[in-house]
């Protein structure tokens, strides 16, 4: 009996199928998710500061535990101090969500001011492509001014805005992937 097996045209359509089946079910269940967060964008902006909470106590446990297992204390004092905070802001995170939130949110505008601000720059010193350049930059800074000047429920509200279109984007992405005619050619 041969123990190499080559796989046939009728494998590789088989497998291709169920793959772009599988690509086209994930990436509309991730269009989904991105519209119900967008409709519900509060809801969503305290979904993702919980969820930023739980990773940051799993991060700060985990520093605090290896910062316990070393030999000399001098060492492990910047460990337990970057620990104890980390698993701080956590518990913050969790237990103060509406405020982490809002404090993504305002992380949010200050980037778009400060993204804004880079893009009027190159643009200024940019020979090709400056009208483009200089108005993604002032509607950078605009939006982030939007956001600012309506905080803290606008970056609440922005933060699960920004996590529904990320996820039609994922998802039109794996539905477009598994739609694409061309998925498997060879699998040696």
């Amino acid at each position: 009996m041969n123990a190499e097996h080559k796989p046939t045209d009728t494998d590789l359509t088989s497998i291709e199928t169920s793959s772009s089946r599988q690509d086209r079910l994930w990436g509309a269940l991730l269009v989904l998710l991105g519209i119900a967060a967008m409709l519900m964008p509060l809801a969503s902006g305290l979904a993702v500061a919980v969820t930023l909470g739980v990773i940051l106590i799993i991060a700060g446990s985990a520093q605090l535990a290896f910062a316990l297992q070393a030999r000399r204390f001098r060492k492990s004092l910047t460990r337990i101090l970057f620990g104890g905070i980390t698993l701080a802001a956590g518990v913050f995170c969790v237990t103060q969500s509406g405020a982490a939130a809002a404090a993504l949110g305002l992380l949010v505008a200050a980037y778009f001011v400060a993204d804004g601000i880079f893009l009027l720059a190159s643009a200024w010193r940019s020979e090709a492509h400056t009208g483009w350049l200089a108005t993604y930059g002032v509607l950078s800074i605009v939006l982030g001014l939007l956001l600012w000047l309506g905080w803290p429920l606008t970056g609440i509200l922005a933060i699960g805005v920004l996590l529904g279109i990320r996820l039609i984007f994922a998802g039109v992405m794996l539905v477009m992937i598994g739609a694409s005619p061309a998925r498997v050619h060879s699998l040696a």
